[in-house]
């Protein structure tokens, strides 16, 4: 995959049309492993998206992947809530193959999110958050960063 994104901060500057671009160009890559700052990218494309980031930045931390149970946890307010199955399927993009978190069996307050993401640069991840509505409604895309470990 030849790309130019860095960090997760390169994304937040993105248009929604250019994180589509690049989510549709992307492979699903590997099902990550350990843990990871999440960026909540809200307004792709506005002004108010880095302002935005910066404000959920708190609240919602990443994920924490395990695959020996194939599963994640979320990292909210500090704390770690909703538990989600990770797998490998069909995007509700494009078809394509992508990593799917998927809480419909694994929680009832998030039971109706559905998260997809691709691996856009070596550890960066970037994903789509849809609602499990009769028309698949966007909520929102985030970026997943799991290199921190390995950065000197």
């Amino acid at each position: 995959m030849t790309t130019t994104i860095q960090s997760a901060k390169d994304l937040v500057a993105m248009s929604r049309d250019e994180l589509d671009s690049l989510y549709k160009a992307s492979e699903a890559g590997p099902i990550p492993q350990g843990d990871s700052i999440g960026t909540a990218l809200v307004c792709p494309g506005s002004g108010l998206n880095c302002m935005l980031a910066k404000i959920a930045k708190p609240i919602w931390q990443g994920k924490v992947f395990d695959p020996a149970t194939s599963t994640l946890i979320n990292k909210i307010l500090g704390l770690r809530l909703f538990t989600a199955k990770v797998y490998k399927a069909e995007s509700w993009l494009d078809g394509k193959p992508s990593v799917i978190i998927d809480y419909s069996e694994t929680s009832t307050a998030v039971g109706g999110v559905r998260d997809e993401i691709r691996q856009v640069a070596p550890g960066i991840y970037l994903g789509i958050a849809y609602l499990r509505t009769k028309g698949r409604a966007r909520a929102v895309n985030f970026a997943l960063d799991l290199t921190a470990g390995r950065k000197a």
